[in-house]
């Protein structure tokens, strides 16, 4: 596994290339969470072992203001927007790199921006625990941003207190996204846990009828939000796994 540094808007994001020992094609791209980071839950790290088992090259990266990529020093200064232009420039590059055949795997925020960079030639994506409804989180910080720029935010693994800027919350009022959900026309899986918050799930259920009917909702036994649970962790694994093989049959009953 190869540390890479691609460039996005005159700076440069930090990844982790993980190639099989056959060439191939084929690259899932793994975007991480809002105040999170390639390594930061571990099932980015988990995850990206299972594919190369599968001789699938695997690039997990930070987008800018997070981990390598600039440092939380910079988060204040990220927005969705910049993110979904991360994430586009990275897959160029990749697609620059000879990878053709393109799979997107999102935690949280990072769900919500690989449907935001989303074009007609990804061949398939899995979507943990998406963060569909930003205007419900535009809402809730509401009164914690009345007249300043930033607050700050605790990292939930190390108690990391980070700035989250202004920009990001603005944006989020006015991010909808149901009509791209209805653009999309290749395979998504679509998973949370049990576990996670009863009004993200009921959100994640609403949104998923706007998929094709390639889709596909599965719900994980123990899972949290962020599959810390080692079992939880391992079925979504697999069963991601399974899903970018084009194993969908295997898992219809969900």
């Amino acid at each position: 596994m190869g540390k890479i540094y691609i460039p996005s808007r005159g700076e440069h994001l930090v990844g982790l290339l993980k190639k099989p020992e056959k060439p191939t094609e084929r690259l899932v791209i793994i975007s991480h969470s809002f105040k999170g980071d390639k390594d930061y839950q571990p099932i980015m790290h988990f995850f990206s072992e299972e594919m190369h088992k599968r001789e699938y090259a695997t690039l997990r990266f930070d987008f800018y203001g997070s981990g390598e990529s600039g440092g939380f020093k910079h988060f204040p200064e990220a927005t969705v927007s910049s993110e979904v232009e991360d994430l586009e420039n990275v897959m160029q590059f990749a697609r620059n790199k000879g990878y053709n055949k393109l799979h997107l795997v999102g935690l949280s925020l990072g769900a919500t921006v690989s449907v935001m960079a989303y074009d007609d030639h990804i061949d398939s994506m899995v979507l943990w625990s998406p963060a569909f409804n930003l205007k419900r989180m535009h809402e809730r910080y509401r009164k914690a941003f009345q007249g300043k720029n930033f607050i700050y935010r605790e990292r939930n693994f190390t108690s990391e207190r980070i700035k989250f800027g202004r920009a990001m919350w603005e944006e989020m009022a006015d991010i909808d996204l149901k009509g791209n959900l209805s653009l999309i026309s290749c395979p998504v899986m679509v998973a949370y846990g049990f576990d996670d918050r009863e009004e993200r799930i009921m959100e994640i259920e609403e949104y998923f009828n706007f998929f094709n009917n390639q889709s596909l909702l599965v719900g994980i036994e123990g899972g949290d939000h962020d599959f810390l649970v080692p079992e939880a962790m391992r079925e979504l694994i697999k069963k991601s796994a399974d899903f970018i093989e084009g194993k969908i049959a295997l898992y219809s009953d969900f």
